[in-house]
């Protein structure tokens, strides 16, 4: 994540994804070692209009053009 995201707190990453790229790594094998009582891989589409709603308040802004919050 840290190599191809945006890190915006701890364990949270913004990315420009698309649906096939985003496929792409749920399908990766590392998605097998989440602990899934623990742990939380998240992907959650944004569209234009919600992109231009985001309301940030401190550092860093917005990522460029994300298709996809990662959490």
């Amino acid at each position: 994540m840290e190599q191809r995201c945006q890190g915006v707190q701890y364990s949270v990453f913004e990315c420009p994804l698309d649906e096939e790229t985003l496929t792409g790594l749920m399908e990766n094998p590392w998605v097998k070692v989440l602990n899934l009582s623990e742990d939380s891989l998240r992907a959650y589409p944004l569209t234009r209009t919600t992109k231009k709603q985001a309301k940030i308040y401190g550092s860093p802004p917005l990522y460029e053009s994300p298709d996809y919050l990662i959490f």
